[in-house]
């Protein structure tokens, strides 16, 4: 089952520094985190509206 959180301000880890993305979202899987990014274009079973909240 895929569950998306978006909409929020994401704080994530990549290439070895700090990314910043407003809106942004992170998707998982289990306990797996499959996508971050700006714009989650994929089908989602779940998704949760993050809007006015940091997502770390």
């Amino acid at each position: 089952m895929v569950t998306v959180i978006e909409n929020g301000q994401v704080i994530s880890w990549a290439r070895d520094q700090f990314e910043f993305l407003d809106p942004g979202f992170v998707a998982y899987e289990g306990n797996e985190i499959i996508a971050v990014g700006s714009e989650f274009e994929g089908e989602a079973d779940h998704r949760i509206d993050a809007t006015g909240r940091l997502v770390i």
